[in-house]
């Protein structure tokens, strides 16, 4: 039997108190860590508790939470009860912690399992293992307030005084071992901090190069302070500035820094490390990352003596995590380190200097040209500077036309739209207020500072801001003590590290001396070129015969000669006192194969000066602000608008009445007599030079003429379509006057107006909201001078539309033409075989499109115009009337299709054959309907004949010498329903190779019979509805509205109403249909109709297998009258076809009906007659209506005569008599 304590349950324990605390005491001196300390407890309560689980709880540095710090417990959740709950503080006020806590003293604590939340730890991990009552002993430690609970068992006996006197006890004995085991650790971490420490000062003392610092930060000293990472900025000597000397961040060190380091940063006034330096104290600063995160920056002064020359700057997400007070026994070791490598790179800089003057004369020392200079100096300048841009600007307009020698800047800026300008205007001017001094110097501007011109100033500025441009440095280049330019370079970022004087002036002369070879070598050069160019110019100019190359060379390759910067020709006719202005554009945008002097435009001269300069003969110099306005618009606008100039006029003789001036732009630091001289020299050649163009262009426009007379009359001739003359018109035409859009007008019937035939699709009048009034839809009077002077003269008459425009009697079009920027109209008057028939009108945008030199090619293709014409509009006749009988024709073969099935329908039906009541019921409501255009709806299981009575409708209406076109919504596919009902347009789906009628459109005037109607798919249902209420429709792909005027009549075998109930068909539609409704009776409801359908059944098939067959037997005349007929009629034909083609005698004694056939219910009505004559169905109707007068005693109308019985009207019977020949054997 196990006892109390093996059952965990103690009901009764007695103990001795002192020899319990005396091992407990014990027990506890020789505990050596928490855990220790908490199983010895557990082990020695467990006896007089029952505790199986110790939970130790410590008060936070908020004091409104606590922590779970340990749990031990026998319970196997033990660890996810501690997981879950170590990871969150619990709340302080939970009336567990803090009443123990508050009280100071042991507690006896019921453990309340309700309304447990997540910050209840306490009573949820002793609720998970079951405990009902806790012990909670405080333990006040100096710094932190701790709490022990352990579970005890309910049923324990011992008197609670006791139990609290022992617990008193207990926590004495916890205080004192639990401060006994923090004084080990806190002994135990000092002596491995101190001995971390000196490992750390040890690991630094090792380290003599930056990338080893950094290392140690990175790997020892962050981690032991807690941060994540560090920098370290130096402090200039002047205290002026700053700038980043160690970043852990950064894996490689700045180009920079690699060659030499210079504090030459940023500005320390106003910045953080301002304040560190100042203060001389520890700073925080928060930071705010791109990602929205916070992180805490602790800035360090480092101090030598006296002064604060670095600051040591740490960062840390969280503030709990670092330890700022392990800084400072390494702030001395840091600093001695940081001088240490200060003074290595002091070394390491001059060593680095010294080399790279040495192999930068290297290097420029094979440069021989200057296409070489710039890249071997950016590749050598970048190991000193961190640069973008690079230019080298010098004051010779010989070598250079905006100022700048030698420049390499990045595409962005060269894609600037003020690029050239600030290269040219501002950058040049710096070497215009750029002076020398003794010292050869390098100074570093913000480009604010930049000396450039005043006026200049805020465009420069302005291109600096949006390129990005924050610095420049500057190196002045000397010769002898004259400045002979400045190299410079452009950072996108702020400052140039500082350089020494001595390497400063080492650069500067270096690059000076090389600069002045380069400079010289190429002004010889230079002066050689001049020289040969104009050896060869004399040459080579006689031989120019082509204007393009002639023109080419005066732009471009005479610049070489006189050095101009732009230029301009004057063509002058002196005794017509007009003038032709030529630029570069003018042969640079040519497209008239090369014929630049012959399709000039020629303008009157207005004033004298011109033709003075031509006069003379003699070059003519002057400044630009002294030219007279006459001659100003024969200068280009940048030369008018740009710096002073100087500007040349150079008269050059081509015939005795045609002469040039050549307007140039020279600098006015030009040497005007040598320019003078060079080009009086040229003038001979120039001279036989433009004659020998002009000439060559002479002939070579003759034989463009023939060529493009012999070209457009081919193609004139080929045409077939509006859209091949208009292609012609604006593809070869245009070429030649330069038009803006054209129009071909006929002349009307009676020749009183004109009226549009083919309009450009070009016209720039398409979108004019009268377009259509003004020009396309109207017609203009022939007694119009626009017309009538065309037609007088024979030749292309021209209208300027400025004075056209108040002439009344001119159409309206003028006026929108004006509007659009039209300036002259040309009119031809074309005719053929001596008829006028139209005009071919011509509209340009510009003045003196129509030269006379080229209306000679409009009058020879005139006539192939007319032609051509003329051809248009018999094809468009001929098109309209074959499209008019192709449009006949499908019309026709499909009315000859329905007239085909039309004739065989009635073949096969000459008439509804029937006698019943029933089927006279029918007749009756066909007779009432026949006459009106009411809708029909026909109903009927299949076979009834609703088709049948459908054409009977049809053929006792009014449309009966019209088409019934019928169409079966069944048999179609879906989507080909619409198009088989409305038809569709060319082109409108796949498969659509040409425009079909639809069955509406076919059935105009007539009858349109909607067979299987309730087939119909429910989208269609909505499009039928519609041309039922508005009477009109859109083919499939057409967007024309077209008005039938048709009857409907539809047929179904199924039950509409039902079908609208289960939402399959449209009740709207269902409406419209059930105007009238007609029911076809059922086979099996009219048998007294069998014996006549089955005579007439045998006599259509004698005929059309041959044979003669007179009747059938009795029993199968039974077997037809018991049967059900499910197929109605057309079943019992399909059984008499077969039974007569399976018979070989006269009599039918075998139909074959399908064995367990269904049974047609007793009918009172049917007939009992047997069928065993062999009347015709003429003579069986006339035989039955005998039958029927003889019964009634010959009475027709009324009650019980023949009518009332046949269920006929009395009209009918009357009409049957006369038909059928009887006497008048009956009473009225």
């Amino acid at each position: 039997m196990k006892n109390g304590f093996e059952m965990g349950y103690p009901t009764s324990v007695s103990f001795n108190r002192e020899d319990i605390l005396e091992k407990l005491s014990l027990s506890l001196s020789k505990a050596k860590s928490i855990e220790e300390m908490l199983s010895i407890l557990r082990q020695r309560l467990k006896p007089i508790f029952g505790t199986t689980s110790i939970l130790l709880c410590r008060l936070n540095e908020d004091k409104i939470t606590y922590s779970i710090d340990h749990l031990l417990s026998i319970s196997d959740k033990q660890s996810e009860f501690f997981r879950v709950y170590q990871e969150s503080p619990c709340d302080y006020f939970d009336n567990y912690f803090n009443k123990v806590v508050e009280a100071g003293v042991p507690l006896f604590l019921e453990i309340d399992s309700h309304g447990i939340g997540k910050g209840n730890g306490i009573a949820a991990i002793f609720t998970m293992l079951r405990a009902e009552e806790v012990v909670a002993i405080p333990i006040l430690e100096l710094n932190h307030d701790f709490a022990l609970f352990f579970d005890k068992s309910s049923g324990n006996g011992t008197d609670p005084e006791n139990l609290f006197i022992l617990c008193k006890s207990i926590a004495l004995y916890l205080r004192l071992a639990f401060s006994k085991i923090q004084e080990t650790k806190l002994l135990t971490r000092a002596i491995e901090l101190h001995q971390q420490e000196r490992r750390l000062h040890t690991i630094l003392a090792t380290c003599y190069t930056k990338k080893e610092v950094k290392n140690w930060l990175l790997r020892h000293f962050l981690p032991y302070i807690g941060a994540e990472h560090a920098n370290i900025s130096i402090i200039s000597a002047d205290y002026e500035r700053y700038c980043m000397f160690l970043d852990t961040k950064k894996t490689t060190d700045d180009q920079t820094v690699s060659f030499a380091f210079r504090c030459s940063g940023l500005n320390l006034s106003g910045s953080v490390i301002d304040l560190v330096f100042t203060s001389r104290t520890l700073q925080k600063e928060i930071i705010i990352e791109e990602n929205g995160a916070e992180i805490n920056m602790y800035n360090i002064p480092l101090i030598d003596g006296d002064h604060v020359i670095a600051v040591l700057s740490i960062y840390t997400p969280n503030d709990h995590d670092i330890n700022l007070k392990a800084i400072e026994p390494f702030e001395a070791s840091i600093v001695e380190k940081l001088l240490f490598l200060k003074g290595q790179e002091e070394q390491l800089r001059i060593s680095n200097e010294r080399a790279f003057i040495k192999e930068l004369r290297l290097a420029l020392s094979s440069v021989y040209t200057s296409e070489g200079f710039l890249p071997i100096l950016s590749e050598h300048l970048r190991k000193i500077w961190e640069y973008n841009d690079i230019a080298l600007l010098i004051p010779l307009k010989e070598l250079t036309r905006d100022g700048s020698y030698l420049n390499h800047f990045e595409a962005k800026r060269r894609a600037h739209p003020y690029f050239k300008e600030w290269l040219t205007n501002c950058l040049s001017s710096l070497t215009e207020l750029q002076t020398c001094n003794e010292e050869y110097s390098v100074e570093v501007y913000d480009v604010k500072n930049l000396p450039v011109n005043k006026a200049l100033k805020a465009e420069h500025l302005a291109f600096c801001k949006e390129t990005g441009i924050k610095t420049a440095l500057i190196i002045t280049l000397q010769n002898d003590g004259k400045f002979i330019g400045s190299l410079m370079l452009f950072s996108e970022k702020t400052g140039f590290p500082e350089l020494e004087p001595f390497f400063k002036f080492s650069l500067s002369f270096l690059l000076s001396l090389t600069t002045n070879s380069l400079i010289s070598k190429d002004l010889l050069a230079t002066k050689e070129k001049q020289r040969r160019s104009l050896i060869d110019l004399g040459k080579s100019l006689a031989s120019f015969q082509n204007s393009i190359d002639l023109f080419d060379f005066i732009f471009n390759g005479l610049t070489n000669v006189i050095s101009f910067e732009k230029a301009s020709i004057v063509l002058v006719k002196s005794v017509e006192k007009q003038f032709s202005l030529l630029t570069i554009n003018t042969f640079q945008n040519h497209q008239s194969d090369n014929l630049i002097l012959s399709d000039t435009q020629w303008e009157n001269i207005a004033g004298h000066q011109l033709l003075k300069l031509v006069v003379k003969k003699d070059a003519t110099f002057m400044e630009a602000k002294d030219l007279p306005n006459e001659l100003r618009p024969f200068l280009t606008p940048t030369s008018e608008n740009s710096e002073p100039t100087t500007i040349g006029c150079f008269p050059i003789p081509i015939e005795h009445d045609i002469s040039a001036v050549l307007f140039t732009t020279f600098p006015t630091d030009t040497d005007l007599e040598q320019a003078t001289e060079r080009f009086n020299m040229l003038v001979p050649y120039l001279t036989i030079a433009l004659k020998n163009a002009k000439s060559y262009e002479s002939l070579k426009k003759r034989e463009q003429e023939q060529a493009q007379l012999l070209e457009l009359s081919n193609q004139f001739a080929a045409i077939k379509s509006s859209e091949d003359f208009s292609h012609i018109v604006n593809e070869k035409l245009k070429k030649i006057f330069y038009f803006s859009h054209s129009v071909i007008g006929l002349i009307d019937e009676g020749g009183e107006t004109t009226s549009p035939f083919i309009l450009d699709p070009h016209s720039r009048n398409f979108n004019h909201p009268k377009f259509d009034e003004i020009v396309k839809n109207n017609r203009f009077s022939m007694k119009c001078p626009l017309f009538q002077k065309p037609i007088t003269s024979g030749q292309l008459e021209l209208f300027k539309t400025e004075e056209a425009r108040h002439d009344r009697s001119m159409p309206v079009f003028v006026e929108m033409n004006y509007e659009s920027g039209i300036k002259e109209i040309g009119v031809l008057a074309i005719k053929v075989e001596g008829k006028y028939m139209g005009f071919l009108l011509l509209f340009s945008d510009h003045d003196n499109s129509f030269p006379p030199e080229k209306l000679g090619i409009i009058r020879g293709i005139s006539s192939q115009i007319a032609v051509a014409v003329s051809n248009l509009i018999s094809s468009a006749k001929i098109a309209k009337q074959f499209q008019q009988i192709e449009s006949y024709k499908r019309k026709l073969e499909e009315e000859n299709l329905l007239l085909h099935e039309e004739i065989k329908t009635h073949y096969e039906y000459s008439e509804i054959i029937g006698d019943s009541p029933l089927m006279q019921n029918v007749f009756h409501l066909i007779d009432q309907v026949s006459q009106s255009d009411s809708t029909v709806l026909i109903s009927g299981e299949t076979g009834t004949g609703k088709e049948l009575l459908a054409r009977a409708i049809h053929n006792h209406s009014a449309r009966k010498n019209k088409l019934m076109v019928k169409i079966n919504c069944a048999a179609m596919p879906a989507n080909l329903i619409e198009s088989e009902l409305f038809g569709h347009e060319k082109g409108s789906f796949t498969g659509a190779f040409e425009r079909k009628i639809g069955k509406f459109e076919l059935a105009h005037q007539g009858t349109l019979f909607l067979d299987e109607v309730g087939e119909m798919p429910l989208e269609l249902q909505v499009k039928l509805l519609r041309v039922l209420q508005e009477r009109e429709f859109e083919r499939v792909g057409g967007s024309t509205a077209i008005k039938v005027n048709v009857r409907i009549i539809a047929a179904t075998n199924r039950n509409l109403q039902q079908e609208v109930t289960a939402g399959t068909f449209r009740a709207d539609l269902f409406y419209r249909l059930n105007v009238f409704p007609i029911m076809a009776p059922a086979l099996r409801d009219r048998k007294q109709d069998m014996t006549m359908l089955v005579q007439h059944f045998i006599q259509k098939y004698n005929r059309k297998i041959g044979k003669e067959i007179s009747g059938l037997s009795q029993d199968v005349m039974q077997k037809l009258l018991h049967y059900n007929w499910p197929g109605n009629v057309r079943e019992l034909e399909h059984y008499i076809e077969r039974a007569m083609l399976m018979t070989s005698g006269k009599i039918i004694k075998e139909i074959g009906l399908p064995e367990n056939a269904p049974l047609a219910p007793a009918n009172e009505h049917a007939s009992t007659t047997v069928y065993n004559n062999g009347y015709s169905l003429k003579e069986s109707e006339k035989q039955h209506l005998m039958s029927v007068l003889r019964q009634c005693n010959g009475k027709v109308a009324g009650p019980g005569g023949a009518a009332k019985l046949l269920g006929l009207p009395a009209t009918t019977v009357y009409s049957k008599i006369k038909r059928l020949g009887l006497s008048k054997t009956y009473k009225l």
